[in-house]
């Protein structure tokens, strides 16, 4: 009975599925957590199943809706690979400017030059329930920013103009040999 329980609480995280462009989600709003973070035991399977996906994929960030969830729940990772967890994220502040090549994961293998901050303030909750307010730099300032859109509906395709929004869909649909 006790070795039940025990496996209950400690299990292995998954790899969740991401999902890809054109899916109709990835222009979902994400509704903000409005219930306690501290005890709900799906919220902390979902972080830590977002955490591991991240750390699979090698990626930088992870937004829930990414995975079918459209909570505003993101995931992020330092250059130490440290994954910080940011829940009903604002962005506070922004300053300066940074013009670089930017992937996603929900657009594999679709590289975009995309301007964003270059630093970001954003108060969260962390995955505790502790209220933060943290400034992120450079790269972090560029992942929090491409997951932030992402909470809000829309993808590193809406900070294009029209002409190279056109593009970069017929890059996509060139890479992945799609039809939409």
């Amino acid at each position: 009975m006790l070795a039940h329980v025990a496996q209950k609480l400690v299990r292995k995280p998954k790899i969740l599925q991401v999902v890809t462009y054109p899916s109709e989600i990835l222009d979902t709003k994400s509704f903000p957590l409005t219930e306690s973070i501290s005890h709900n035991e799906y919220i902390h399977e979902l972080i830590l199943d977002m955490k591991h996906t991240l750390s699979s994929l090698r990626a930088i960030g992870l937004a829930a809706i990414q995975v079918g969830v459209p909570l505003k729940i993101m995931v992020i990772q330092d250059s130490k690979l440290t994954p910080i967890t940011l829940i009903n994220p604002t962005i506070k502040n922004q300053d300066g400017r940074q013009w670089e090549s930017e992937g996603c994961l929900s657009f594999g293998g679709l590289y975009l030059k995309v301007k964003r901050p270059a630093e970001v303030e954003v108060e969260y909750f962390d995955e505790f329930g502790k209220l933060k307010t943290s400034i992120f730099t450079e790269l972090l300032a560029r992942a929090v920013s491409h997951e932030y859109q992402h909470l809000e509906g829309k993808t590193f395709l809406d900070s294009l103009s029209t002409v190279e929004r056109n593009l970069a869909r017929q890059k996509y649909r060139k890479i992945n040999k799609m039809k939409f």
